[in-house]
């Protein structure tokens, strides 16, 4: 590798290192002023940017909260990719990718509480036709993944071949997402004495639907 790619390729890193900066500053101070209040202004200074620097990455607000949720959405994505493996049966599949979505609200739930405020920020406004494409496009990702588990699972056995795949699915990680951000609402009481408890509601409410598309040898 030459000079000139040499310092390509830092300058690409650094920008890279840049924005995943700002993206993680970002995502903290929307959830502390929230997101109609929060100001461009508002995160350079925290980011110890100008406002200038700031606008060279994102053209205004509404792209930089469209990014975090991107960021977050990339998070949960190699989560759930980690968690497949060709070896395990369909069933053990679907209880790894559940458990990983468990981890990430366990680990990071403003992550959850992020995504909750971005469905009512952009449900109260039109959203560039570029979000919703970009939006779709990782959403219908992760469903592909939980399908092709759980088709596996029709196909060995451990999963019910009576119950329709997409319904079955829809059902399972849209409960584990809104249960997720409902448990973040109460995020301060949970941190005291009852965010065990949340947790082991969110695992007992995903086994029992998990259990229920299990074949009774499976179980």
């Amino acid at each position: 590798m030459g000079a000139k790619e040499r310092r390509e390729e830092e300058r690409a890193y650094n920008r890279e290192k840049r924005i995943s900066n700002i993206l993680e500053t970002a995502e903290k101070v929307l959830l502390q002023k929230g997101l109609n209040e929060t100001t461009m202004s508002d995160i350079s200074e925290e980011s110890e940017l100008s406002r200038s620097t700031l606008y060279r990455y994102f053209k205004d607000k509404d792209e930089l909260i469209f990014a975090v949720e991107m960021k977050i959405f990339n998070t949960i994505l190699a989560r759930i990719e980690e968690s497949m493996s060709s070896q395990s049966s369909g069933k053990n599949q679907l209880r790894k990718m559940a458990d990983s979505l468990i981890e990430v609200y366990d680990t990071v739930p403003d992550h959850f509480r992020f995504m909750l405020a971005f469905d009512i920020y952009f449900s109260r406004k039109k959203a560039p036709v570029n979000y919703g494409e970009q939006y779709s496009a990782i959403l219908e990702k992760i469903h592909h993944y939980w399908v092709q588990a759980f088709t596996a699972g029709q196909k060995d056995g451990s999963i019910r071949s009576d119950i329709d795949p997409n319904e079955s699915i829809s059902m399972l990680s849209n409960t584990i997402f809104s249960l997720a951000q409902r448990n973040t609402l109460l995020l301060e009481q949970f941190r005291t004495t009852r965010k065990k408890d949340a947790k082991r509601m969110l695992e007992a409410v995903t086994n029992i639907l998990l259990n229920s598309m299990m074949t009774n040898t499976s179980k």
